[in-house]
Order: C-alpha cells, then sequence, then structure tokens
C-alpha cells in the first residue's frame, strides 16, 4: 500500500488492522513501514509469570541472611 493509499482509507485500514490483527505495510521514500496491533498480555498471563527479583524460600531466612553486599551508601 501506498501512503497515498492509506490516506484515503486511513480509519477503514485501523479499524481493520485493530479487528483481525493482520499487519498492514506501507511503502514510503523506498522503506516498508508496518502498522500492526500490539498485543496486550491477559491478567491470567500476568499472573503466571512470577516477578524477576522475587525471594523463594523461608521466610525466617531472611531474617538471619547477611545483606552487607546489597547495601549502598549515598541517598535513597
Amino acid at each position: 500500500m501506498t501512503v497515498t493509499e492509506l490516506r484515503k482509507k486511513i480509519y477503514s485500514v485501523l479499524d481493520e488492522v485493530a479487528a483481525t490483527g493482520k499487519a498492514v505495510r506501507i511503502k514510503r521514500k523506498g522503506k516498508t513501514i508496518v502498522i500492526r496491533r500490539e498485543e496486550q498480555a491477559g491478567k491470567l498471563e500476568k499472573l503466571m509469570s512470577p516477578p524477576s527479583k522475587a525471594y523463594v524460600g523461608d521466610s525466617d531466612e531472611v531474617v538471619s541472611m547477611n545483606w552487607e553486599s546489597e547495601w549502598k551508601d549515598g541517598p535513597i
């Protein structure tokens, strides 16, 4: 699709991409530009992936851990 074609039907193109998820490629000055729908992770996927810095273990161990290597002087 050319930019001129896109100008004529921008709203219908955007509606189609949103509805179908199929990307649209536009040629502009010898380059290809892609308009695509961004997929959002659902609530379940967000719950299933644990935080990257989560501590897994016995909570009583945390009290006796040596945190000196994590301590940094200066403002917070």
